[in-house]
């Protein structure tokens, strides 16, 4: 981490745990870029990196979210970036817990512009729990198994995205998921135990991440042969 960055990085954790909300960036810091960065639930983000660099790859400047004092009180999330030069920009936002962000081409086109950008949506990412159950527990050979499954999460109802099904850790089929739950008719499969497991793959566009059932037990029996008793019948005299 460079000097300045240290610097900008450290200030900002200093005056929050002071509990001091720093002003809104004036004119003495033009040229700049500013914005608000909210997660995908329309909520502000505070202690965000957000680092601009010119083509050549050099870092013109970083700075954490922080709540702003504005008119109307604290605007969280806020960042501004003294860039020093007019030029075009390449914005990164990283934080942990979060799936990173880049923006390119961010333009500074005069010296002293202030570029707002508005609000900025970083995906928080959300953590799933995944469950499958079997139709029946035993079958016999030559039926086929049937296993349902559903995934929730406590931020995002239902969950969307897709499931892969495997058996004894072969994939059997992918599966998307409807109002967050899914069925699937497993293929005929020899006699004895097999585990079937769920995973659901995630979905970036929400946040969700991926999540694992526990294996159930799927056993499979053979069909008994069923053996025919001869009895003799005495001779009608």
């Amino acid at each position: 981490m460079g000097k300045h960055r240290t610097a900008v990085v450290l200030t900002a954790l200093a005056l929050s745990l002071l509990g001091v909300a720093p002003a809104q960036a004036d004119d003495a810091n033009l040229p700049l870029i500013q914005g608000v960065v909210v997660d995908q639930f329309g909520n502000a983000v505070d202690n965000v990196n957000v680092e601009a660099t010119r083509p050549t790859g050099e870092v013109a400047a970083s700075s954490l979210t922080y709540a702003s004092q504005w008119p109307h009180g604290p605007q969280h999330g806020y960042f501004f970036l003294a860039v020093g030069h007019k030029g075009d920009f390449a914005l990164t936002f990283e934080r942990s817990g979060f799936a990173p962000l880049e923006m390119d081409d961010v333009l500074v086109k005069r010296r002293l512009q202030r570029v707002s950008l508005g609000e900025i949506t970083m995906t928080r990412l959300v953590p799933t729990t995944t469950t499958a159950t079997l139709t029946d527990d035993s079958i016999p050979v030559g039926d086929r198994g049937e296993v349902t499954f559903k995934t929730v999460s406590k931020q995002v109802t239902p969950v969307p995205g897709e499931a892969k099904v495997t058996v004894d850790g072969d994939k059997v089929d992918t599966v998307t998921l409807k109002k967050g739950a899914g069925r699937l008719t497993l293929p005929r499969l020899g006699a004895g135990t097999h585990d079937v497991q769920v995973l659901f793959l995630g979905d970036p566009d929400t946040g969700v991440l991926p999540s694992k059932s526990k294996a159930v037990e799927l056993t499979v029996t053979k069909k008994k042969k069923h053996h025919h008793r001869f009895v003799a019948r005495p001779n009608a005299w």
